[in-house]
């Protein structure tokens, strides 16, 4: 765990499952200047281990409960499956942002799922297949990366890496999940969309319509603190005001 800044403490949560907290200090350190910002690895990714137990979705809730608990009263800045870690945990937050975050059901997961599929060549999917198979992580980025940002965008994603075998496993585990009775927990959350990302608003349907405030960022992807990063501090300001 790794805390940055000063000010009310926000617990950052990175996606995947199978990222860990790097890629998203950069992006996200500004607001340190206003916010005592908490970064740790879930089980399982970076240099949180874990064991056996690291691929099973409640002990990932429990740690992050863990790290909430030790920082209470907290914010959260959480982006794609760390948000949906966020809410499934049952934490309160009293402000945070969540970024292109994944659906809260199995459905909407499937559904955005193939949307992302339709966008990537025959060709190419066979190459991450193999590459998934040697186990070949800084390759798989490097191959779809692409697909997950806005058409032609030039964004310098940092210290992305990613762990297939973390992202199989936490997901086969996840069953025919549904916690749209937990969006109820991010009133206090803006929602930060990308307009070309795989994730639309209609796949979030309930916490789109519970979250204090929806923002869609145009031509942006998966990515938007990185394809956009003046449109999304903007996002950090109302979401973060300064406290005297």
């Amino acid at each position: 765990m790794r805390a940055i800044g000063r000010g009310p403490t926000v617990v950052v949560v990175h996606g995947g499952p199978g990222f860990d907290h790097r890629y998203l200090m950069p992006a996200f350190s500004d607001l340190a200047e206003r916010r005592r910002l908490v970064f740790y690895d879930q089980f399982g990714c970076g240099r949180s281990d874990g064991g056996e137990r690291a691929f099973e979705p409640e002990t990932l809730y429990e740690q992050f409960r863990a790290v909430c608990e030790d920082c209470a009263p907290v914010g959260v800045l959480a982006h794609s499956w760390g948000a949906f870690i966020a809410l499934a945990s049952g934490a309160t937050f009293d402000e945070g942002v969540f970024v292109t975050p994944m659906p809260l059901d199995a459905a909407g997961f499937g559904a955005c799922q193939e949307r992302l599929l339709q966008r990537i060549p025959t060709e190419t999917f066979a190459r991450f297949e193999a590459l998934a198979a040697a186990g070949d992580a800084e390759a798989i980025v490097r191959l779809m990366l692409p697909f997950y940002l806005a058409p032609q965008s030039t964004a310098d994603v940092h210290d992305l890496s990613f762990d297939p075998v973390a992202f199989n496993r936490v997901v086969a585990n996840l069953g025919a999940f549904d916690i749209t009775a937990r969006a109820s927990a991010a009133a206090n959350i803006d929602v930060a969309l990308g307009a070309a990302d795989f994730i639309a608003a209609d796949h979030i349907g309930r916490l789109a319509a519970t979250a204090r405030r929806v923002e869609v960022m145009d031509g942006t992807g998966h990515f938007p603190f990185y394809e956009d990063p003046e449109g999304f501090a903007a996002i950090l300001a109302r979401a973060f005001p300064a406290r005297s």
